[in-house]
């Protein structure tokens, strides 16, 4: 969108409103041991653009994953139909099993393969099939929290916190998740 103001409007201007609904279902089967997800997800845009049209769209998936200790899968299965206005429907279905180690929890290798078929390039499927492999990082912050009953301490990952005696603040904190810029600092070398 561009501001309406005098000589800021051109003929390469487009305006896009967009509705998406994604109802999904979770649960567990055999007892807990497999995690299940269905999920359909429909998504109608509108553009009022020269060269561009409205679509619509459907995605239908379901995934399972479980695993014990360090050792975990999945397998997701999916097919996609998008509608788009002034031209062709394309359909893309994928299955892809999946198999990870954790050395830790915020550390996970994993090998993926699996099958696809769309006619997203040609107006024939064309199928595929697809392997891979990586892992992923995520470090969790950790927040430390002490107490005797009257006072209490509360430490961040970043060194921010505070301390309280009963209902008074020794020193003040206010929550900044993105900076953590408040508070008391603690710094060890």
């Amino acid at each position: 969108l561009q501001a309406d103001r005098p000589g800021s409007i051109n003929s390469n201007s487009t305006q896009f409103r967009t509705l998406t609904v994604s109802p999904y279902l979770r649960g567990k089967l055999f007892d807990g041991e497999v995690d299940v997800e269905g999920r359909l997800t429909s998504e109608y845009t509108n553009s009022s653009g020269e060269n561009t049209g409205s679509s619509f769209s459907h995605d239908a998936s379901v995934s399972f994953s479980g695993g014990r200790g360090a050792l975990g899968w999945s397998v997701v299965a999916s097919r996609s139909y998008s509608d788009f206005e002034g031209g062709r429907a394309t359909t893309e279905d994928k299955i892809t099993p999946r198999i990870s180690y954790a050395f830790s929890p915020s550390l996970q290798v994993f090998v993926s393969g699996g099958y696809e078929r769309n006619d997203i390039l040609s107006e024939e499927p064309t199928s595929y099939k697809n392997w891979g492999g990586g892992f992923s990082w995520r470090p969790t912050p950790r927040t430390q929290l002490m107490s005797n009953g009257s006072y209490a301490v509360m430490v961040t990952a970043a060194g921010g916190g505070y301390s309280r005696w009963r209902d008074v603040d020794v020193l003040r904190w206010r929550a900044d998740t993105t900076a953590d810029a408040w508070g008391a600092f603690v710094y060890v070398k």
